[in-house]
């Protein structure tokens, strides 16, 4: 059975390195946090409160959006290569510079005519039957 990894729960600035090394790898940040042994919710607070590791976070998205680029460009002619899976990869992994953008304007254009002398008459005659 393979062993588990132990949970960290303090910051060691040492672990920078490792996730700019991980995105080096094109990881996932997710697979960066489990590689180090964290979760998602350590690791948005490590990066609130330590400006050093959100650097590193950073660099590393960086880093793993680069290799992931470099793959797809090394495959381009390649046929055999998933490129379903590389978009998904790429969209989902970094979706500011990979989603798809749909315009969804709409203009409308119509004129409106309301009388508002009428309308006023109409109101205050309705009032006056009131009485």
């Amino acid at each position: 059975m393979a062993s588990k990894k132990p949970v960290i729960s303090k910051y060691d600035p040492a672990m920078c390195e490792r996730i700019v090394e991980l995105g080096r790898l094109g990881f996932t940040q997710k697979a960066m946090w489990s590689d180090i042994g964290i979760s998602k919710s350590t690791a948005d607070k490590w990066r609130k409160d330590n400006p050093d590791f959100a650097e590193a976070v950073s660099r590393a998205t960086t880093e793993s959006q680069a290799w992931w680029e470099r793959e797809g460009m090394a495959n381009l002619s390649n046929r055999t290569y998933n490129t379903r899976l590389y978009e998904v990869m790429t969209k989902s992994m970094f979706p500011e510079d990979y989603r798809e953008v749909k315009d969804n304007k709409v203009e409308l254009k119509a004129e409106i005519k309301v009388d508002f002398n009428k309308e006023i008459n109409d109101l205050i005659a309705a009032l006056k039957e009131q009485k």
